[in-house]
Formats: structure tokens, C-alpha cells, sequence
């Protein structure tokens, strides 16, 4: 799990996650040394409860609870996050 406390609309801080979940998939790529890989895997494993910060940001944005240059500005993948918004 990654976590970053993102200004809130109205003050306060929410925090932004990315989570990554034991799976059989994931302990198989991480033991292969396959880097690439698991970002692949958290962004299509909500089922297992994974999230990936772009995710994570957007979900706050669409809810109307932090701005979107808020989210851009907290994002490592700018380009992703314009892409999940639109």
C-alpha cells in the first residue's frame, strides 16, 4: 500500500491510495522479477480490492471531494489520470 494525503475541497486532507493484494498473479510476477507487471495487475484487480493511485485520484474527483489539479498535481502519471477523467 502507497499513500498520499491530498488537499480536500473545503480544507483537510484525504488520503489517496494505491493498494496492491497477495494474489497468486501477483506473488507469481514479483517472484519472476517481471517489473512491469504489477502496476498492470493493481489497475485490473478491483475485484481483489486493488487500486492504483490513478484510480484512487480520480474516484476523489469524480465524488467532488478534491479538484482535479489537485489530482493532476499528485499524480506520477499525469497523462493516465487526464485519460481516467475524460
Amino acid at each position: 500500500m502507497a499513500q498520499q494525503l491530498v488537499p480536500a475541497k473545503g480544507g483537510g486532507l484525504l488520503p489517496a491510495l494505491e493498494t496492491l493484494t497477495a494474489t497468486h498473479a501477483v506473488r507469481n510476477t514479483i517472484r519472476k522479477g517481471d517489473d512491469h507487471q504489477p502496476y498492470t495487475q493493481i489497475s485490473t484487480g478491483r475485484a481483489d480490492g486493488m487500486a492504483t493511485m490513478v484510480q484512487s485520484l480520480g474516484e476523489r474527483v469524480r465524488s467532488g471531494r478534491i479538484t482535479e489539479e489537485t489530482a493532476m498535481a499528485h499524480c506520477f502519471r499525469p497523462l493516465e489520470i487526464g485519460r481516467y477523467l475524460s
